[in-house]
């Protein structure tokens, strides 16, 4: 599905929605700088919290998704509106590069329950 991009910079985007308004999404994927990939139903996302610093997602499974960066209000709305396809985490030398007034995400942390 082709996505349209926010905060794109030397080729990285904070994150991507549907170029099409109204795409069902059915889940939403969280990519690390390490390449590992989570991808997790909308349908089971239960809870999101915004705070400056950062979004936390809970899920009906237990899980838990942190994200922290700057500039993340779009990233929220867009994901509490079931919008988002992937949400991805720049590495240090990236998100420098990256101008102060676009979105950057620094960190994804993805708990498991235990």
């Amino acid at each position: 599905m082709p996505a349209s991009t926010l905060g794109e910079v030397e080729g990285y985007r904070a994150f991507a929605i549907p170029t099409v308004f109204g795409d069902y999404l059915p889940m939403v994927e969280f990519r690390l700088r390490t390449g590992h990939r989570f991808g997790f139903s909308y349908a089971w996302l239960t809870a999101a919290n915004f705070q400056p610093e950062g979004i936390v997602l809970a899920f009906t499974n237990g899980t838990q998704v942190t994200i922290r960066g700057r500039h993340l209000l779009a990233l929220y709305t867009a994901l509490v509106r079931h919008q988002v396809v992937s949400v991805n985490e720049a590495d240090e030398p990236t998100s420098l590069l990256v101008a102060e007034s676009q979105p950057v995400v620094e960190s994804i942390q993805v708990q498991n329950p235990e």
